[in-house]
């Protein structure tokens, strides 16, 4: 299920927004605050105030995104359009302005997710079509993508290793794959280093490892 993210300065019309979305949509309500852009969602709604307070903020994690695309959305009333326009062109994806019809918001809403899953199954097919070995994992090491290329390079198919730790192909120094692992995750930073490697048939093997946190 899409995970929406609302973003509005006022309680009462995020509350309001929420039960509108919540029969179709998981949906993430906070206060306006840079933290609240750090997990993951697919997409972001905000009022004027709001995107006053957080269109630097916003344009980080939209960056960060890249190449997929992470849209936003403003809702807005006609008085607070001058105060967000010198913010909007390069934060914000849609704009609605309020009053607000149900049946608008949830065709823009139903547009924008439509368009991000689109980008999302374009870098997919980009990523299994790649010449390089690509494996994405969760927070926990466990695999959820695993591209041809390393079907070629190890062994395992992407059936067998969906779902399974990484733990498989480890080198022979635990603790610097942990950190290779690990540092992308706990700092934003990329890594990468020489490691030992061994595929599904025992052959063991030295490759350059890269490493690089990946949010959507």
């Amino acid at each position: 299920m899409n995970r929406i993210l609302l973003l509005l300065d006022n309680p009462v019309n995020r509350k309001l927004l929420a039960e509108a979305l919540r029969a179709h949509y998981e949906v993430v309500s906070a206060t306006p605050n840079p933290a609240a852009l750090d997990g993951e969602f697919d997409l972001g709604i905000l009022d004027g105030l709001a995107l006053t307070t957080l269109w630097e903020a916003v344009q980080a994690r939209k960056k960060r995104a890249e190449p997929l695309f992470l849209p936003f959305l403003l809702i807005t009333s006609r008085q607070d359009e001058g105060m967000a326009t010198r913010h909007l062109w390069q934060t914000i994806d849609e704009v609605i302005t309020a009053p607000i019809e149900q049946l608008e918001l949830q065709a823009r809403v139903a547009s924008l997710l439509q368009t991000r899953r689109m980008a999302k199954e374009i870098a997919r097919v980009a990523l299994q079509e790649s010449s390089h070995a690509v494996v994405i994992l969760t927070r926990n090491g466990i695999v959820q993508f695993w591209n041809r290329a390393a079907e070629r390079l190890f062994g395992w198919s992407e059936a067998e290793m969906l779902g399974q730790s990484l733990s498989v192909v480890q080198s022979d120094d635990p603790a610097g794959w942990e950190v290779l692992v690990s540092e992308p995750v706990a700092n934003g930073a990329f890594t990468q280093r020489e490691m030992w490697l061994t595929t599904k048939t025992n052959h063991r093997f030295i490759a350059e490892v890269s490493c690089t946190p990946l949010r959507v």
